[in-house]
């Protein structure tokens, strides 16, 4: 079975069509038991099976799907079942296989149940694969493993390249510079719009504010104009928190249209502005269900369950492109997948910016 039908019709909402998917995983396609896998852990289909899906997955892993084996591996929390794991599935060979491994051994498994010397291996393999194929996550990865202050300018390049979720980090390594929020805004409001987009992408989460200062509003409709697309969803809280009804429904159909994750800010906003309607019922199930969690789901109509599910896969494949972009080390700047969504301009109308914007009306 090829990935790419199954893809196209997953985003399409095709989802009677993927039932096809069922069995060709029956027959042992791995393409197939990865996406059924995925199809019954987020209840697409009725019954929810995360447990089905987690074999299905390991099947596949077993069968050489390297994103199976990914996935997998990631889902292990304890050294003994990592081991056992990787006994079945074989040796990490991909740059996300051992990623997702290194990952595991430094992040989720305790010390005490650590194997040293594999964890040493892993890190070193990461190394050398982000030294010959330097690609975004990898470079995330070695970076979190390895120290924020050693790996500096890569973080910033992360950032620059639009990676919001990069940002918090980002802004603790400027801590440990001691560069305060005061050096921090005054840099952003020059011109560096790497440290402004962390700036915008972080203030909720730093200060538990939605409206934004109205030194730092600017800045943030620069960077989304540049293509910083994770300050869709604060200037979205920014405009529904001030009242202004007509900018919050324009950030709205952009949040949503952006394959960005903005699925809490939309929920809100609907709610704010239309009750339960069936706009705040999708983007409230996008942001509420877990995968995994037949619970989350279970007052959940099949339909809007496949709705998430296409939701949610715009996301995740975007997500994908641009960690899959490779590092230029002669420039310091990523060159971005081309299907990557990152840092590509974005148009907003005058009468939705402010005055220091430098287009807006004020």
């Amino acid at each position: 079975m090829d990935e790419g039908w199954v893809v196209e019709r997953a985003l399409a909402g095709k989802f009677e069509e993927l039932r096809a998917v069922k069995a060709e995983s029956d027959k042992g396609s791995p393409v197939a038991m990865l996406w059924w896998g995925h199809f019954v852990n987020l209840c697409v289909y009725d019954p929810c099976d995360p447990r089905g899906a987690r074999e299905l997955w390991t099947r596949a892993a077993q069968a050489g799907n390297s994103d199976a084996k990914a996935l997998v591996i990631a889902l292990a929390r304890s050294g003994g079942e990592l081991k056992d794991l990787i006994e079945k599935i074989g040796t990490p060979a991909t740059a996300n296989e051992k990623l997702a491994y290194a990952v595991v051994l430094f992040g989720l498994v305790r010390p005490g149940e650590r194997d040293d010397e594999a964890a040493r291996r892993a890190f070193a393999d990461l190394q050398e694969v982000a030294a010959t194929e330097p690609r975004l996550n990898v470079i995330l990865g070695t970076s979190v493993i390895g120290g924020l202050l050693k790996h500096k300018e890569e973080w910033r390049a992360i950032v620059e390249a639009g990676y919001y979720r990069a940002s918090e980090q980002f802004l603790r390594m400027l801590t440990l510079e001691r560069v305060a929020y005061p050096e921090r805004l005054a840099r952003a409001r020059a011109g560096d719009l790497t440290i402004g987009a962390a700036l915008c992408q972080t203030y909720y989460v730093t200060t538990g504010a939605q409206k934004l200062p109205p030194d730092l509003l600017p800045v943030c409709e620069r960077g989304l104009m540049e293509g910083h697309l994770g300050i869709a969803p604060v200037l979205l809280q920014h405009h529904d928190e001030s009242g202004n009804a007509k900018a919050a429904a324009f950030y709205a159909e952009l949040c949503a249209r952006l394959a960005v994750h903005c699925a809490t800010e939309l929920a809100e906003h609907y709610e704010r502005t239309s009750g339960k309607s069936p706009s705040w019922a999708l983007w409230d199930a996008v942001a509420g269900m877990t995968p995994g969690v037949p619970a989350t789901m279970t007052n959940t109509p099949v339909a809007l369950r496949q709705q998430v599910f296409s939701a949610r896969l715009r996301v995740i494949l975007a997500d994908s492109a641009c960690e899959a972009s490779l590092l230029d080390r002669a420039t310091g700047r990523f060159k971005l997948d081309p299907a990557c969504p990152f840092r590509r301009p974005v148009a907003i109308p005058p009468e939705f910016l402010s005055a220091g914007s430098g287009t807006g009306k004020g």
